[in-house]
């Protein structure tokens, strides 16, 4: 049997793919033991993408997603896709990799359609506390691989993410005559001239992010925004895990448990 195939996204990282059997769709067949789900989600990652010119994003990041999203749906049953196999790609032989998961079919949308909305229902928000919790608790109990969850697989998101922007609020806030334009920045220059030990602050978040206290350091998603979390539609008093499903965990690494509070 084939199956169709309807692009989800593509990106320098990465290519998503919704692949289907659309005699099966339609006529909502249940799968058998023996046959392979009517949907699957297929992420294409390539082996040497890049955010900038100089730096490139490691292509284990995949692996690490695969592990995280397993372990999360482990500890809350349908609260994520479901990943079936992770593995390279030996006909390109390029170093390119993919993962395959179950497609999350049903009534599900965007948390952040009810933030756009004017309408946000905590109960979901409930739930994906107590998730989180349960993945944070069960990572610290059984901590995974050290090759693949270190301060040292952080060092690309770190030195291209997070110190970039840090770095240039340490700009705005020790110029003596900056002359911008965009209020935002304005005003973030003068709170920080007034509150100078917050660029004391700011060093000691960075240096958490890499090397966090073993008392707050868990398996952690880290990119934990409203886009990457689906909230079932008209769900009424359902409160079970599968409430909502938690997806892209492509830079979930070892670190605190607080940068998954967003």
């Amino acid at each position: 049997e084939d199956f169709e195939i309807e692009v989800i996204s593509a990106s320098p990282n990465n290519i998503s793919l919704h692949l289907f059997d659309s005699q099966r769709v339609k006529s909502h067949r249940c799968m058998r033991n023996d046959e392979y789900p009517s949907q699957l989600f297929l992420k294409i990652v390539r082996s040497n993408p890049t955010w900038s010119s100089q730096d490139n994003i490691p292509v284990e990041r995949v692996d690490r997603e695969f592990i995280s999203c397993t372990r999360f749906g482990d500890c809350n049953p349908g609260s994520t896709l479901r990943p079936i196999l992770c593995e390279t790609d030996e006909v390109r032989n390029d170093g390119t990799k993919y993962m395959i998961s179950e497609f999350i079919s049903g009534n599900y949308d965007m948390y952040a359609t009810q933030f756009r909305n004017g309408r946000v229902d905590t109960v979901a928000a409930g739930v994906l506390g107590k998730n989180l919790a349960s993945f944070h608790v069960d990572s610290r109990s059984r901590r995974v691989s050290e090759s693949l969850f270190s301060n040292r697989t952080f060092d690309v998101l770190y030195n291209n993410g997070f110190k970039k922007v840090v770095d240039q609020w340490k700009e705005w806030a020790t110029a003596k005559d900056l002359e911008v334009d965009d209020h935002k920045i304005r005003r973030t220059m003068e709170l920080y001239k007034k509150h100078p030990r917050y660029l004391d602050y700011l060093d000691d978040m960075m240096d958490s992010l890499r090397n966090p206290p073993d008392e707050i350091a868990a398996c952690i998603h880290h990119d934990l925004h409203i886009l990457n979390i689906l909230v079932k539609d008209n769900y009424g008093d359902d409160t079970s895990d599968d409430l909502i499903k938690v997806v892209n965990f492509e830079y979930a690494n070892w670190g605190p448990i607080g940068s998954d509070r967003e």
